[in-house]
């Protein structure tokens, strides 16, 4: 009994390491252990991670945080990368845009619209214009040949757009929104949100 124990213990471990490497961990103790124990049934992914976090993270500005952790993560990982790991910077690369056309999908077809109706259009406005740049910094990374000299500081600045703008949502916009919205409008734009992000898994 004490063997299989350990190898639990082990397992444990292993699937602690990971959680906190993709910056899961610090959304709090209790959703990062529900998190761990969520991909301990399934294989680490985009599927595990999205089914996991579901009933998890809480309310819809939980789940945008989780997500941008988990872009940040990719990126982190694709600047390491170096030029001649060509194979290996497609495939990130095509792993942040999959991650990004689904946060945008939920962001600009569910909680952006909620941001207008809360009388914030302006700020609405400019978040999708932020996120048009993004969407420009993808397809001319995809254009480069991965091992292009300008693909490190195209990557470069994209991260640095893509910080100042979940900084700007997660600290500023989205909080004053979620205290406009009362309880049942909380829980109805989180369920509307995970609808939309379904659709990509």
């Amino acid at each position: 009994m004490q063997g299989i124990g350990a190898a639990e213990n082990a397992r444990a471990m292993k699937h602690t390491k990971h959680a906190t490497r993709t910056g899961l961990a610090v959304l709090g103790a209790a959703a990062a252990a529900g998190l761990v124990a969520g991909l301990a049934v399934s294989r680490p992914g985009r599927r595990g991670v999205h089914m996991a976090s579901e009933p998890l993270l809480g309310d819809w500005l939980d789940v945008i945080k989780a997500e941008h952790l988990e872009v940040l993560d990719v990126l982190e990982r694709l600047i390491a990368t170096q030029s001649r790991a060509t194979a290996k910077r497609k495939a990130l690369l095509a792993r942040l845009k999959l991650l990004l056309t689904k946060h945008a999908a939920e962001e600009e077809n569910v909680v952006y619209p909620t941001l207008r109706g809360a009388d914030s259009a302006a700020e609405a406005e400019v978040l999708i214009a932020e996120h048009a740049l993004v969407k420009t910094a993808l397809l001319e990374l995809e254009l480069m040949a991965p091992d292009d000299a300008a693909f490190m500081p195209r990557l470069r600045a994209l991260q640095a757009e893509l910080e100042a703008h979940m900084h700007k949502e997660e600290t500023e916009i989205f909080p004053q929104l979620r205290k406009t919205l009362s309880p049942e409008a909380d829980q109805q734009l989180t369920t509307l949100m995970l609808r939309e992000g379904r659709l990509f898994v």
